[in-house]
């Protein structure tokens, strides 16, 4: 395993933040964000408003992970949460609707626009929009939880840090290695080359680190299902916005798609089930 450790350092926090940047450092998807942020701004401003949708998410299931947050003791009515990287708040309604006082911080103004049309239509407790990096903000004091999910700045020990200063108590999610959708894998590997990036990679790094460094992390673990029904026309136009961030071209996307997704049209709809594991990990102060 890439950044693998001597036993002799398995007890040393520095140790495991080299390893971590090191597993890092082969990451397709964390390289071309460094490189490219602004193809990924491109890319959040067109299609984040559907970027659940089109992933074969919903409302309901965000629901879904917020309620399982409430029942093992993270969330109660009433905390201020900050949730970052919110995009068009699939966590952020959810939890206002429960209770909670949310502010949702996103560098894209057009998913905090559709977070804004979605909230209002929820008629729940208002949401906090703020359409800033994540960086700067610093709240005064801490929040009662700073939650960063599916939001890969916050994996390293500098993210760590942050979500600190943010919150009392820390939480991040992260997806397990499963593909999801049937067709992400052979995408991925007909386009780049290589099997699809998710979180999975970071948990080990993650526990070691804040074990490691002191902290007492804890971990809970749900399935979470997909399920996708929408035109093949709009999810074309999606992966082609999506792998032009890496470089592949429009006509070879077409390409990959007119044959792997036969299987799965309908005229013009495409429809599959997937599903996919969502891991919790998140440390208090009250635990150090």
């Amino acid at each position: 395993m890439s950044g693998a450790l001597p036993i002799t350092d398995l007890t040393d926090p520095d140790a495991w933040a080299q390893a971590w940047a090191a597993q890092q450092q082969d990451a397709l998807l964390l390289r071309s964000q460094q490189r490219h942020p602004e193809r990924w701004q491109a890319f959040y401003d067109r299609f984040g408003p559907r970027l659940r949708e089109l992933s074969g998410f919903d409302r309901a299931q965000g629901m879904h992970l917020v309620e399982a947050m409430m029942r093992g003791g993270l969330l109660h009515p009433g905390d201020r949460v900050a949730d970052l990287g919110c995009g068009s708040g699939w966590l952020a309604r959810p939890m206002a609707c429960l209770g909670l006082e949310v502010s949702a911080i996103d560098s894209s103004a057009t998913m905090l626009a559709r977070l804004a049309d979605d909230a209002a239509a929820d008629g729940c407790r208002p949401i906090q929009r703020r359409h800033q990096c994540w960086t700067g903000f610093e709240p005064d004091p801490p929040l009662d939880l700073a939650l960063a999910a599916f939001f890969p700045p916050a994996l390293s020990p500098d993210g760590v840090a942050r979500l600190e200063r943010i919150g009392r108590s820390r939480a991040i999610l992260l997806a397990d290695g499963r593909p999801g959708l049937p067709w992400i894998r052979e995408l991925w590997q007909r386009l780049l080359g290589q099997d699809p990036y998710t979180g999975v990679h970071h948990e080990p790094f993650l526990l070691n680190y804040l074990i490691a460094s002191g902290r007492r992390p804890n971990l809970l673990r749900w399935p979470l299902d997909q399920r996708l029904s929408v035109p093949y026309e709009d999810l074309r136009g999606f992966y082609r916005g999506y792998f032009a961030i890496f470089g592949a071209e429009a006509a070879a996307v077409d390409r990959a798609l007119e044959s792997i997704l036969a299987d799965y049209r309908d005229g013009s709809q495409v429809r599959a089930d997937g599903r996919i594991g969502i891991t919790l990990i998140w440390w208090s102060d009250a635990w150090a």
